[in-house]
């Protein structure tokens, strides 16, 4: 019976932990995904206009492209996201 007293803190304790390391995986992927968009940015900026009209983007738009603001173009976006590295 005396176990029975300690489970409910045991699973708080083990909840709280999953709840940190879910900010911290949360956070992560977050970074991530910001990085790979300015990254995508940066490299969409160094082309030239004609290279941008070739991929149906205009220079106005490469943020919205790079962070996937733009997603009701009929354009498919994932052709300028570049790929995540495992």
């Amino acid at each position: 019976m005396q176990n029975l007293a300690f489970a409910p803190a045991e699973h708080r304790r083990h909840g709280l932990a999953f709840r940190i390391a879910a900010r911290l995986l949360a956070g992560w992927q977050g970074w991530r995904q910001r990085r790979r968009a300015r990254v995508t940015a940066h490299i969409l900026h160094g082309l030239s206009d004609a290279a941008l009209k070739d991929i149906g983007v205009h220079r106005s738009e490469i943020e919205s492209v790079a962070t996937g603001c733009g997603r009701d173009r009929k354009v498919q976006r994932d052709i300028w996201i570049m790929p995540t590295r495992g």
